[in-house]
């Protein structure tokens, strides 16, 4: 859960045991302007509740690992996320992550491109240092796609989701 004070909430609720919330991304570590969407990043594996990744106004989308193996915090109850950066040109509206693979992501910005993003550990590699990404695709122009297939013009992309029984649109 993302709050007006730009930090993240992790809620967590079991059959036995009472409900936690853990704040973190807050101050120095977080966003630094309104979070606008953010998606679970994991895939349908193991890891489908360690990442989460958020996009806000501060042109950042900010890829959370909710539980490092190693971290300079010293707290008692559980380490600070790490949060892995990726500086976009404009405020990003909205992200959703593909939904089998969990290393792909559909990222839109305040002008309406809509970005595809492959993210990840290269799992191959037995170091989890290895952080990389890059933008597989990038729609610019989308006003002009919605004029030719619409007729009309229209504002922008505000939303972007992956078809759940397609991989591919």
């Amino acid at each position: 859960m993302a709050g007006n004070d730009r930090r993240l909430y992790l809620l967590n609720k079991e059959a036995d045991s009472e409900e936690s919330i853990f704040p973190f991304g807050g101050g120095l570590s977080g966003h630094r302007d309104r979070i606008n969407s953010m998606s679970f990043c994991g895939g349908q594996g193991a890891d489908n509740t360690r990442y989460v990744a958020t996009v806000a106004d501060d042109k950042m989308l900010m890829i959370w690992d909710l539980y490092p193996t190693s971290s300079c915090d010293v707290s008692p109850s559980r380490p600070q996320p790490t949060a892995y950066v990726i500086p976009f040109s404009y405020p990003l509206s909205s992200i959703a992550a593909h939904h089998s693979s969990g290393k792909e992501f559909l990222v839109a910005d305040s002008r309406g491109s809509v970005f595809v993003i492959d993210w990840g550990f290269d799992l191959d590699d037995k170091n989890e240092s290895v952080f990389r990404h890059s933008c597989v695709v990038e729609l610019v122009d989308t006003h002009t796609i919605f004029r030719s297939v619409l007729g009309k013009p229209v504002q922008g992309v505000t939303c972007v989701a992956w078809c759940g029984d397609s991989a591919e649109l």
